[in-house]
């Protein structure tokens, strides 16, 4: 089964490949926005490495209003990581 066919039935590490190909700017257009969107579809999909990965975004340097998620989310989705 190819990436978008994975996309399509909602293949939590799929979603998590394409958030971190958007945030990278990978093959694709960087858009922190869309990232951000199909990491949080892997993070309540239960993935643990999109979990981790939304905690360590949360916990971000704070210098960026627009992707520094509150401190609350990081250390929930840390947890859930665990």
């Amino acid at each position: 089964m190819g990436l978008s066919e994975k996309l399509k039935t909602g293949d939590p590490a799929a979603e998590f490949g394409l958030a971190n190909a958007f945030f990278a700017g990978k093959d694709i257009p960087k858009d922190e926005s869309k990232g951000a969107v199909l990491l949080e579809r892997g993070t309540r999909d239960g993935l643990p490495e999109a979990q981790f990965q939304m905690a360590e975004r949360a916990y971000g340097t704070g210098s960026n209003p627009e992707t520094t998620l509150p401190p609350m989310s990081g250390m929930h989705w840390r947890s859930a990581a665990a």
